[in-house]
């Protein structure tokens, strides 16, 4: 792996988020299927995928007012189906009750929303899942390369190398999954 590789990998945030930020761009069916997967990911592996709150201020003289950023995470939690707890409009007062830490002196206001992490570490949860699904018959394997994927008749056939022994050597299956981060396009 590049040195680039290991650095996007090692800095995760362990987040499984809705995607909050596309509502700006208006990407509203790409924040449902996000919204979607979180909630899935939660309701499937509470022990590991849990709600956590976030807490940001908006400043004076921000782009939007503060009540319209607020709106957004209403709407955010609306297209979430609910299923974590609902934003917390608050004011500099309430901002500097509750948290005191933050320095409130450009704050137009501020408020708090939900999404959900990953309590424990994102390879530990990749690793855990396919592990269950190899008792599920999924097969897995490290250090083959997909070296062209064509999806005929209803099946995916992928043209793969073993980067070890150097076999080349064809796979026919239902279901693809692309977990290549960064470097999906090559």
């Amino acid at each position: 792996a590049s040195d680039v590789y290991k650095r996007q990998s090692s800095n995760s945030s362990n987040l499984a988020w809705g995607g909050i930020k596309y509502l700006e761009s208006h990407e509203y069916l790409l924040v449902n299927k996000l919204c979607k997967s979180r909630n899935h990911l939660m309701q499937s592996y509470p022990s590991t995928v849990k709600e956590i709150r976030f807490l940001t201020t908006i400043a004076k003289g921000f782009r939007f007012p503060t009540a319209f950023v607020y709106l957004g995470t209403l709407f955010y939690w609306m297209i979430g189906r609910f299923f974590t707890h609902a934003p917390d409009y608050m004011t500099v007062k309430t901002i500097k009750q509750r948290e005191p830490s933050i320095n409130t002196d450009n704050a137009a206001g501020g408020f708090e929303y939900s999404d959900a992490y990953l309590y424990d570490n994102d390879a530990r949860f990749v690793f855990n899942f396919v592990r269950s699904s190899m008792n599920y018959g999924c097969v897995a394997a490290n250090y083959v390369e997909s070296t062209n994927a064509v999806r005929e008749e209803g099946l995916w056939k992928i043209s793969a190398r073993d980067n070890i022994s150097g076999q080349e050597f064809e796979i026919k299956t239902r279901a693809l999954i692309n977990a290549c981060g960064p470097y999906v396009d090559q």
